[in-house]
């Protein structure tokens, strides 16, 4: 299956894509070269933090780039799998996860509702992807290459698997949770990738011989 192929590349291009970002941030706290404060100068904040903020926002901005592609890994596999069918096609308009899952049981007789896969867990891949595209309508997008949720998210997620945990966290403890930061950490996307492979296989096992 090329679903599985292109997520084992996309997970070794995160880790790879990453791992200059996450370098900077620990020479930094380690006050290794070339971080290190100049001895006798008096600093208004601690030294290279703007450095440090800078290489923890390109890192939150490549998970990010990387959840969309992992959408779009899905999204390919489920199109390719469409087009291997003689029949119709779903609806182009409206809502694409609900059109492509009414096609499946319409066309072929693949229920999603019966995957291992909770189907809520694709649906958020799916918004939080959109909100990483097209922005959440926040003030503070417009400022800022890393993108929140939207509020329609928030509230159909309010334990968002992609929520930022420190910002959840701080929000809940003042009272008045709201969106937050979308965050893809390794541990995040090699679950969202073994949710993704499940419901491939899911899919896979089930299709009719005429799609063979």
């Amino acid at each position: 299956m090329l679903l599985v192929s292109n997520l084992r590349f996309l997970r070794w291009f995160y880790e790879l894509s990453i791992t200059g970002f996450v370098d900077i941030k620990r020479r930094i706290d380690a006050q290794e070269e070339p971080y290190v404060p100049r001895s006798g100068y008096e600093y208004d904040e601690p030294p290279f933090l703007s450095e440090w903020l800078d290489a923890d926002e390109a890192r939150k901005l490549q998970g990010q780039v990387c959840l969309s592609l992992l959408q779009r890994s899905l999204r390919e596999y489920l199109d390719s799998t469409v087009k291997r069918h003689p029949g119709s096609r779903p609806k182009r308009k409206g809502n694409w996860f609900g059109n492509y899952k009414e096609w499946f049981l319409s066309e072929i007789g693949i229920d999603w509702e019966k995957s291992p896969v909770p189907l809520t867990r694709i649906e958020e891949l799916t918004i939080a992807r959109n909100c990483v595209e097209h922005g959440s309508g926040s003030v503070y997008d417009a400022h800022r290459l890393v993108k929140r949720q939207g509020k329609n998210y928030h509230e159909r997620f309010p334990d968002s698997v992609f929520a930022n945990e420190f910002e959840r966290a701080l929000w809940r403890e003042m009272g008045y949770p709201q969106p937050v930061e979308i965050e893809l950490t390794p541990e995040k996307l090699d679950n969202a990738m073994e949710e993704i492979l499940g419901f491939g296989r899911f899919i896979e096992e089930n299709l009719p011989a005429s799609i063979y």
